[in-house]
């Protein structure tokens, strides 16, 4: 009777532990492939754009552009909400009727509008730094600068849409 034959069940078993560790092994091949495929794939791209990368000047100006723009979002988002903030207090100055209230009111929304024109003026100042930077850039505009972009993570639209302008 082989159904009751140990031998062979002993053996079976020794064969299926076998099977099941190599199948581990080969999941963790497999994964290490799909690792492995994201590096290759990186630097296939730096392999391919290595003579492509911009000058260090030319990284610079990048920066510097990004820095810009982002301190010119920062500066729109403070002058909203400042007008926010500042038509708030026109509500509010119509509504009262005492006079040391008022005042500090008139004086509150006199800091506001000097906020206002501070910030007007930085991003005034910002506007022509951003413009210098976009043309220098726009000299040298081809798909490689495109390219270049998209490898440091940076939007390459506003690009495109300037050369349509």
């Amino acid at each position: 009777m082989d159904l009751f034959n140990t031998k062979k069940i002993e053996k079976l078993e020794k064969e299926n532990k076998e099977i099941k560790k190599l199948l581990v092994d080969l999941n963790k091949q497999l994964i290490k492939n799909k690792e492995d495929s994201v590096d290759w794939d990186n630097y296939k791209k730096w392999k391919e754009m290595k003579d492509s990368f911009p000058k260090i000047e030319e990284m610079f100006k990048i920066k510097d552009l990004k820095r810009l723009v982002d301190r010119r979002n920062y500066l729109n988002n403070v002058l909203e909400e400042t007008h926010k903030q500042r038509l708030t207090k026109q509500v509010q100055l119509s509504e009262l009727r005492g006079h040391t209230s008022r005042s500090r009111m008139v004086q509150s929304m006199n800091d506001l509008m000097w906020l206002i024109e501070e910030v007007g003026r930085m991003i005034e100042n910002t506007e022509p730094q951003i413009n210098k930077i976009l043309e220098e850039i726009g000299k040298n505009k081809d798909t490689k600068l495109i390219e270049i972009l998209k490898l440091y993570g940076i939007e390459s639209d506003w690009i495109l849409n300037n050369e349509q302008s």
